[in-house]
């Protein structure tokens, strides 16, 4: 019987040592440390953070585009004859102020009204085309809008033009009218 027993404890130890083969075949199960959990962590957060700020980023600029956008339409509405230049200065760009305008014998062309700070200048060329010297030469100058209806009027003064001379002509008032569609010139 005891060698029985021996035989039976000899199998026993064979099962032991085979069940722990079995489970060293189990793969080890690891655990994180504490510094690679706050890695990890600090990764997720640093991503979300920089998720959120580019669409915050890409939303500002489609909301600009808009409001620049809507602004531009609404400037083209109610401004039809102005071009804003990158200054802010108004420019008129109506096809009737490129045309000549005639007053006994002086033509004026290269008409331009601009507009900034609430200042609007009219530039021209004017040129003699009589066999007279014009000189001291008030002339009156009314803005028109499209319905041909008076927005304003103003004044200007042309020194001394010897004959085919051409000079520069500009008058100025504090009144916005760069929008103006047209404008007559009539000696004073």
């Amino acid at each position: 019987m005891d060698e029985n027993k021996k035989k039976n404890q000899g199998k026993k130890e064979v099962q032991v040592k085979k069940n722990n083969k079995k489970t060293s075949k189990k793969p080890k199960r690891k655990t994180m440390r504490k510094s690679e959990k706050t890695l990890i962590l600090i990764l997720i957060i640093i991503t979300i953070i920089v998720t959120a700020i580019y669409f915050v980023l890409k939303n500002k600029n489609k909301t600009e585009e808009i409001e620049e956008n809507n602004s531009n339409q609404i400037q083209d509405q109610n401004e039809e004859n102005i071009s804003l230049l990158e200054d802010g200065t108004k420019l008129n760009i109506s096809k009737r102020m490129k045309e000549t305008k005639r007053v006994e014998g002086l033509e004026f062309s290269d008409i331009e009204i601009t507009e900034k700070d609430n200042v609007t200048v009219i530039l021209a060329n004017v040129k003699n085309t009589t066999n007279e010297t014009k000189k001291d030469y008030i002339v009156e100058i009314k803005v028109l809008d499209k319905n041909n209806n008076e927005i304003t009027s103003l004044s200007g003064y042309i020194g001394e033009v010897k004959p085919n001379e051409t000079i520069a002509f500009k008058t100025s008032a504090t009144f916005d009218f760069a929008d103006a569609y047209d404008i007559i010139i009539s000696k004073k």
